[in-house]
């Protein structure tokens, strides 16, 4: 799976956080035989907990209208990914399970990524002046 520029939303940091997301739950799928399903919810877990708190830091510094949306959908994944947790210790680990984490993951990625951060992106865009943000 490779990355698709027009899921950029311009600001270049968490456009970066978003490739570098991508290409770890590419690497869970492929490492899925040498890394244990806690280790890559754990590693995911860990890793979106960094990325939400900057994305909410630069909500916040900018004044986004819509954060507080932005924030639950941030919940919601941690809602989501502890479903998983709770699947994988009554059910246990398979083939299976680790399709399904990777299927939620990537949909709820790419789905957020498209919706809500473009709209936090079209938002800096459109202030006056411009963020630093934009350019670094």
């Amino acid at each position: 799976m490779k990355w698709d520029p027009s899921l950029d939303i311009g600001i270049p940091a968490i456009d970066r956080q978003h490739r570098e997301l991508l290409d770890h739950i590419v690497s869970i799928l492929i490492d899925s035989e040498s890394r244990s399903i806690t280790e890559s919810l754990n590693f995911m877990q860990g890793y979106m907990q960094q990325h939400f708190a900057y994305e909410e830091e630069m909500q916040n510094k900018y004044g986004y209208p819509k954060i507080e949306e932005h924030v639950q959908s941030h919940r919601d994944f941690f809602f989501i990914l502890s479903q998983l947790e709770d699947d994988y210790r009554i059910n246990g680990e398979g083939i299976l399970l680790m399709l399904r984490i990777m299927q939620t993951l990537i949909n709820w990625f790419l789905e957020h990524i498209a919706y809500q951060d473009k709209l936090f992106g079209d938002y800096l865009k459109s202030l006056d002046p411009r963020p630093d943000i934009l350019t670094t």
